[in-house]
């Protein structure tokens, strides 16, 4: 939660270690903007999270109801002069305004509820948060919202093209490369510049999205591969275009892709489908490095 709020709300608070922590799983003390309260409060802070593993799971007034005594012992120690909720529970603006209510009746000056939808919304926002996914994990479908946000783009790099799939002609190496997609799951496109290679890679990545029901990932680097692959979909079609170099061999990420090997063999067992693009001289160099 720290890494949410630090980027979300430009605050860095006190965080406590897990077990029994009264009520406060993160505190502040200070002059805290953005909290959505209207001016700047120079006030006490206290955090609470609230996570559950169910998912679509809406909050439930016996979560809160918990943490009433809780609050009205903080504030009397002048520790809740603000108290804010963060869960990965589904939370209406109905349920969030009752709830509220009942934690400024607790004592609490200020008080808000920040449920899923509010953590799914700011995590879309920000990429920084969605580096750090490893870090924030139950906190919402965070590997859906990057997956997605990656098909989106690819999508739009399919989109431009299209007036030029509309022309294209298929030729035997095209027709190579199908069934070579189809059995072994993995092509790889060598050939010179403007030879057609990214426009086979193209119409491989729509026909793999209209035979199989794939989704488009382009990747820049074998980092992104870490990134991008999901082990429980299958639905994943990894696109690498100049794997190893644009103009030039680069020898690291031929040892990267060579490290990622049984990675890349895991997902194309899992039934993932990935093609790699080259140019003849940069593969040739690739092959002695």
């Amino acid at each position: 939660m720290s890494c949410i709020l630090k980027e979300t709300f430009g605050q860095t608070f006190q965080v406590f270690s897990d077990g029994v922590d009264g009520g406060r799983d993160g505190a502040f003390y200070g002059t805290w903007s953005g909290t959505g309260f209207g001016d700047d409060i120079s006030s006490s802070f206290t955090t609470q999270c609230k996570h559950t593993s169910k998912q679509g799971m809406k909050l439930s007034k016996g979560v809160v109801s918990d943490e009433l005594p809780k609050i009205e012992r903080l504030v009397s120690k002048g520790l809740a002069d603000v108290y804010l909720l963060f869960t990965n529970c589904s939370v209406s603006a109905e349920t969030a305004a009752v709830m509220e209510e009942d934690m400024r009746k607790a004592g609490a000056r200020f008080a808000r509820i920040y449920g899923a939808e509010w953590i799914n919304h700011s995590i879309s926002l920000h990429p920084s948060l969605r580096r750090m996914v490893p870090r924030i994990y139950g906190l919402g479908d965070l590997s859906q919202i990057i997956t997605n946000q990656a098909f989106r783009q690819a999508k739009s790099v399919l989109d431009s093209i299209a007036p030029d799939l509309a022309c294209f002609v298929p030729t035997e190496a095209y027709r190579r490369c199908a069934h070579a997609l189809r059995d072994h799951g993995f092509v790889m496109l060598i050939g010179e510049p403007a030879s057609g290679k990214t426009m086979i890679a193209n119409l491989l990545a729509l026909s793999a999205a209209d035979e199989w029901g794939l989704q488009t990932l382009i990747l820049s680097s074998p980092e992104d591969l870490d990134r991008q692959w999901n082990p429980d979909d299958p639905g994943q079609f990894f696109w690498v275009d100049d794997a190893f170099g644009s103009n030039h061999c680069d020898f690291n990420r031929v040892q990267e892709w060579n490290q990622r090997l049984p990675k890349l063999k895991a997902a194309i067992h899992k039934g993932a489908r990935v093609i790699f693009t080259s140019r003849s001289y940069i593969f040739r160099a690739a092959r002695i490095a």
